[in-house]
């Protein structure tokens, strides 16, 4: 039995005609993959992805939150633009179900699983983590989708434009 393929770099976008978003990855070894991302379980994953992220700072609650604020700004003034990934006929797509999410002090490791035994995994440090969730906030701002589950902190590092498909490494 083989494990879950190990993405290496991902490109999300928003599709409208879906609603839900895209992330179109490279994978370690094999074809690029696409894997849908629904609103709701995108919901669901948030309070994990924040909460990590706010165990990166320190344990007082308001320096914490001025310092994640701080932490996002530098994040995202880091993303640089890169040429999309492109899925390609030979690459599986599939629709994520659940997500299993594991963390450890230095990452996150996120493995996606389609209804049929798909799976694909993440591995995101906290830059990397907060520069995708600076994407996919955009995302959802563009997509009309309530923004109640975002952190206060996480609005003084939003950008306000900024280059379309921006790919993640």
């Amino acid at each position: 039995m083989t494990g879950p393929a190990l993405l290496q770099r991902i490109t999300t976008e928003y599709v409208e005609v879906e609603d839900r978003l895209r992330l179109s990855a490279e994978v370690q070894g094999g074809p690029p993959v696409v894997l849908w991302l629904s609103q709701r379980l995108l919901v669901r994953l948030l309070p994990g992805f924040i909460h990590w992220l706010d165990g990166q700072g320190g344990p007082d609650a308001s320096y914490s939150q001025l310092m994640q604020g701080f932490a996002q700004q530098a994040a995202q003034s880091e993303l640089t633009p890169q040429a999309p990934v492109i899925a390609t006929a030979a690459g599986s797509v599939w629709l994520v179900q659940s997500v299993d999410v594991g963390a450890s002090a230095q990452m996150m490791r996120l493995t996606f699983r389609g209804g049929t035994g798909q799976a694909a995994t993440l591995n995101l440090e906290a830059k990397p983590l907060r520069q995708w969730l600076s994407i996919v906030r955009g995302l959802c701002q563009k997509a009309g989708w309530p923004m109640d589950a975002w952190p206060d902190w996480f609005e003084a590092g939003v950008q306000t434009s900024g280059p379309k498909g921006l790919t993640l490494h």
